[in-house]
């Protein structure tokens, strides 16, 4: 995995930092450098082994990093955040176009500072003691130093709440996750930490007329595609249904040869996102892999996907854990279109937000109820019935569920983005992305180099599209028919199975058929306890069905719920009445109990040892 590790310590134990390199290379960290000092020890991590010479040790500033740049800046990473570090410019880092992390430790000033990009693309997680203070990109090697504090109660809500971790917290009182864009500094005095940068929509929108902003959108697209290929070799593009991983791909066919390029999809055969998968990579002309999800030795399956989410979202092994590594025999860098999406307006529906909403703005407290109910009732995974009675009141005793959401939103006169749509997006960008979308998505980061299309240009410009323009990601959309019309007469997932430009009587008869299945759906498993119909918009097993009918899955999962149920948080009298209600077909509860098991899973291989 590729990241920056580091550890301060007053006492200047040379055992404890020999313990702690141990620890970061048994954790499957690659150290490619290291800087050992009197009192600190900093390093690089990367996903190949072989391990550059050591720079000698500066008597007055140290430095490490890790990332990439897709700009026209000739000099190297750390030359160009140290550069900013000394000159006090470090508010500059968002003029760097690239994923990075870095740390530089003042020998003089005895001041360490951890930076990273302005999408936190690389994770920087720390823990705070009494007289240390560590970092890595994950949180095993932090945890395997004995640096566990106790458990959060916020925490544990959040992620049953919500399905993840809020704010910058992890399941310890003392170990943290770096907040992108952000600048950490630790001195004698101790932390603070800053914002550099912050996603948030301009408040002076670009011009209105259409037709110049589809070929500035298609201009930004292209160029950021064609930075992120043009060097390599190899480049591996997970395809599904949607609309970003095709328009990547087609971008990258007009910068590189085909041959250079192998694609990937995941699912169920017959769902919308597997077929359309296929015939997107066969109308380019790519190599393909079809990669089934695995329903087999779970307890294996779990406990690699957990390698990989180290708990954090849901276990559950959605992607297929071992095929998902096998595409390392076809190249290390995994490009994606992760994230771009909510900028176009992925979250600027119009089941969402009405006309009205669209110029709607925060003006008072009661528009700021408003907007804070509206993002929590879309963001919620479970609502707060299900996990008030979860949870056994002694644990709910002066505690409100609802207690970290209400902190991830400013004070109503620190509001910058006011309209009602860009605030849904900006909680989206800041929260769900940066502790769900992250992990979900970036897996086996020991052994790939993810990119993204998360290039400042393109960012910056997206920032600016006005909000008409990325309602249902209209201008988006726009933009790809007039830039990659081939690609885009094949169906699309977006439009039910439909062509991005069918009309939209043919799209709600088709979301009218897909609705009706799922109505029957829901009736059939009351009754017989299993689907009718496959649901086509699914792209992954779906696990109350699989629980039900599969043994062996069935077994696994009970032994972790009735683990975890004996736990002093949770209603053990709630969790055995909703397994009742699921083997009758009367209620669906696999994801809730996917985070009960993951939750355990958790506890076990972190806690409890």
């Amino acid at each position: 995995m590729a990241g920056i590790f580091g550890y301060i310590d007053k006492k200047n134990d040379d055992e404890s930092k020999q313990q702690f390199l141990s620890i970061i290379k048994d954790a499957g960290l690659h150290i490619k450098k290291e800087i050992v000092g009197d009192d600190f020890i900093l390093g690089e991590a990367g996903i190949d082994i072989d391990k550059s010479n050591n720079d000698d040790l500066n008597d007055t500033i140290s430095i490490v990093s890790q990332g990439e740049t897709f700009d026209d800046v000739h000099q190297d990473l750390s030359t160009r955040i140290l550069d900013l570090y000394i000159n006090n410019k470090l508010d500059e880092l968002n003029m760097i176009n690239g994923s990075f992390s870095a740390a530089i430790y003042d020998n003089h000033d005895k001041k360490l500072t951890i930076v990273n990009d302005i999408n936190g693309l690389t994770k920087v997680f720390y823990a705070i003691g009494k007289d240390d203070f560590y970092f890595a990109p994950k949180i095993t090697p932090l945890l395997r130093m004995g640096k566990g504090g106790a458990l959060r109660k916020d925490a544990i809500a959040d992620f049953f709440l919500f399905g993840y971790i809020l704010g910058d917290n992890t399941f310890l009182d003392n170990m943290f996750q770096l907040p992108a864009g952000s600048i950490l500094e630790l001195t004698e005095d101790g932390i603070s930490i800053s914002q550099y940068s912050t996603l948030q929509y301009q408040e002076e929108e670009l011009s209105n007329d259409k037709d110049p902003l589809i070929d500035e959108l298609g201009n930004h697209w292209h160029k950021a595609v064609e930075r992120r290929v043009a060097k390599e070799q190899k480049i591996i593009i997970p395809i599904s249904g949607g609309l970003d991983s095709r328009a990547i791909l087609a971008a990258t066919l007009k910068c590189i040869p085909k041959e250079n390029v192998v694609t990937f999809t995941f699912g169920e055969e017959g769902s919308l996102d597997f077929d359309i998968g296929k015939r997107v990579a066969k109308k380019a002309g790519v190599k393909h892999i079809g990669l089934i999800v695995e329903k087999e030795d779970y307890d294996n399956i779990y406990r690699q996907s957990m390698n990989d989410i180290e708990g954090f979202i849901d276990a559950t092994p959605y992607f297929p854990v071992n095929g998902y590594r096998k595409m390392k025999d076809y190249g290390d860098i995994i490009f994606s279109g992760t994230k771009i999406d909510v900028l176009l307006g992925r979250h600027v529906l119009s089941n969402q937000f009405s006309t009205g909403d669209l110029d709607r703005k925060i003006l008072n407290k009661h528009d700021y109820e408003i907007i804070k109910d509206h993002v929590f009732k879309h963001q919620i995974l479970n609502d707060e019935k299900t996990i008030n009675n979860l949870f056994k009141s002694s644990f709910l005793e002066n505690f409100d569920i609802k207690h970290s959401y209400e902190r991830s939103h400013p004070e109503l006169d620190k509001v910058i983005d006011t309209r009602f749509p860009n605030y849904f997006a900006d909680w989206d960008f800041n929260n769900r992305w940066n502790k769900y979308i992250y992990f979900a998505v970036f897996r086996n980061r020991d052994i790939f180099k993810y990119r993204t299309m998360l290039d400042t240009d393109l960012v910056n410009y997206c920032l600016g599209i006005p909000v008409d323009h990325r309602l249902d990601e209209k201008l988006y959309k726009q933009m790809l028919l007039k830039y990659y019309s081939d690609y885009f007469n094949i169906p699309t997932k977006n439009n039910a199975g439909g062509s991005l430009n069918e009309g939209d009587i043919r799209i709600f008869l088709r979301k009218g058929v897909l609705y009706s299945k799922v109505k029957i759906n829901n009736i059939s498993n009351k009754i017989i306890r299993k689907n009718v119909f496959n649901d086509r918009n699914k792209n992954y097993i779906d696990y109350d069905e699989l629980l039900r009918e599969d043994g062996e899955y069935r077994l696994f999962i009970k032994k972790y719920i009735d683990r975890v149920k004996e736990r002093e948080y949770f209603s053990k009298e709630y969790i055995d009445r909703l397994w009742e209600l699921e083997m009758k077909g009367k209620k669906n509860s696999a994801m809730l109990f996917g985070l009960l098991v993951t939750f355990e899973l958790f506890l076990e291989k972190y806690i409890d040892t």
